[in-house]
């Protein structure tokens, strides 16, 4: 809480926020943790203020909000050795993202992302790349505008190839690890790629969900350091698993479940003790061999300077020094900036259509639940 206060985990069990551990067979059961709830709609990558042609101003300021959190638990905790960080749907998509400036602020650290039902855009993805381009926040052309906090340094987030999380992983010697689950006919995903069409210029119909998905985790896969990279796929609907229960729809007839595969690798063991060496359970086969797949020659980046303080962090290379994140930014937003222009709806009467909701899937991460929530967790 802001007070400083901590929030008994019974309290938030009645909230029903999602997978944290209010049970003692949780894998995180007795680790410190903060439940970090965001409505940024820029899956904690934002460092923008937008006005949209419409008129609706958004604070697009997740990125600064998820690194001022990082800055304080770096202060109370430079030295941890474990950190996890996770979330469901816009929120496992900033968990990706967001687990190499983890482990570039602690670089120590073992550091552990889980995506669930995160597939709403993918590395060499057609969709990210419209993102890098046009979107008003994103980190490509398209958020080089007045509104960008360029004094806010945020982790790399260029996805335009389909190998940027397997190099990424192979800059840390195995330190760092991502685990995925989902449905192929997600129900959320596909939606929103209806919605995509509906309220932006970019034709949702036009993304080929399943050929992707497979695409980015076959490459993931073949080209990961062993042991950085654990994936469970199944053949359903259904959206953010760990937060509904875990539902039977979700298992994979003949391997073991969704459940005991995420609770498993979260504790550091084998997903499956009976073939500790297997990684990915996939209900269809696919051959990562003969995938098509060309792994770079070499998969790792230039090294990412450590932090220079606890106050001033620098998560990602940049041409000048990572300012210390003063406290005003996130209470007190700076002013709106002249309004920048963004892709007009294919129906000029569609302005008048809901503008907090049409802002932040038009121009936003359309596929990204507007609510989207995340967990770190830490061990020192």
């Amino acid at each position: 809480l802001k007070s400083g206060n901590n929030i008994p985990l019974s309290l938030l069990a009645a909230l029903k926020p999602g997978w944290l551990p209010f049970t003692d067979t949780h894998p995180y059961a007795g680790r410190r943790g903060v439940y970090f709830p965001t409505c940024t709609a820029d899956v904690s990558m934002g460092r923008h203020n937008v006005t949209y042609e419409d008129g609706y101003s958004a604070y697009h300021h997740g990125g600064i909000n998820f690194l001022t959190m990082l800055n304080g638990v770096k202060e109370k905790m430079p030295d941890l050795k474990k950190f996890a960080v996770y979330g469901g749907s816009g929120g496992g998509v900033a968990a990706s993202v967001w687990m190499q400036g983890v482990a570039d602020l602690w670089p120590s650290a073992e550091v552990t992302a889980f995506v669930d039902s995160g597939f709403h855009m993918m590395p060499g993805g057609e969709f990210f790349n419209f993102f890098w381009d046009n979107v008003a926040w994103s980190p490509g052309p398209g958020g080089d505008n007045a509104g960008r906090y360029d004094s806010v340094v945020l982790p790399t987030f260029d996805w335009r190839h389909q190998n940027a999380i397997s190099s990424q992983l192979h800059a840390y010697d195995g330190r760092v690890k991502v685990v995925y689950i989902g449905c192929s006919e997600d129900y959320i995903v596909f939606g929103d790629r209806a919605t995509m069409s509906k309220y932006s210029a970019f034709d949702g119909s036009s993304i080929h969900q399943l050929p992707e998905m497979w695409t980015f985790l076959t490459n993931l896969h073949k080209c990961a350091p062993a042991g950085s990279a654990f994936s469970y796929i199944a053949n359903c609907s259904k959206h953010h698993m760990s937060r509904e229960g875990w539902p039977e729809e979700a298992d994979i007839e003949g391997v073991i479940t969704m459940q005991s595969f995420t609770e498993r690798v979260l504790k550091g063991l084998p997903p499956d003790a009976a073939d500790p060496n297997r990684t990915h359970f996939w209900y269809e086969h696919k051959s990562l061999e003969n995938d098509g797949t060309v792994c770079e020659a070499d998969q790792t980046p230039a090294p990412t300077p450590a932090p220079t303080s606890a106050s001033t962090p620098a998560p990602t290379p940049a041409p000048t020094p990572a300012p210390t994140l003063a406290p005003t930014l996130a209470p007190t937003p700076a002013p709106t900036p002249a309004p920048m222009p963004t892709p007009a709806p294919n129906d000029s009467t569609e302005v008048e259509a809901n503008s907090a909701y049409r802002a932040a899937v038009s121009t936003a991460l359309a596929a990204a639940v507007m609510i989207s929530t995340q967990v770190i967790v830490v061990h020192g």
